[in-house]
């Protein structure tokens, strides 16, 4: 969220070049720490049949009571209009 800003300061200050050469170094940096992600096996859980409406409701419930999810998707969702779920 705040990289643009970043990449914005360091171009008006040093130009150009400075802003693509530390984008490449974060790049760079990221790859890095990614390839050290060592994924486990995928557990799968029973198959349960839910609504859309539950699902839905579970989803919003989840959002709801974590602020960092609330506080990215909240701004978006309001300018969504609202579709009813069909059963």
């Amino acid at each position: 969220m705040i990289g643009p800003s970043i990449a914005g300061i360091l171009i008006a200050a040093f130009g150009g070049a400075v802003g693509f050469g530390m984008a490449a170094a974060a790049s760079y940096i990221a790859l890095v720490l990614y390839s050290r992600l060592r994924a486990g096996a995928a557990t799968r859980r029973p198959a349960t049949a839910s609504t859309c409406c539950s699902s839905s409701s579970k989803g919003l419930s989840f959002v709801g009571h974590n602020f960092v999810f609330a506080s990215l998707i909240a701004p978006g969702a309001l300018q969504q209009p609202v579709r009813p779920c069909r059963t």
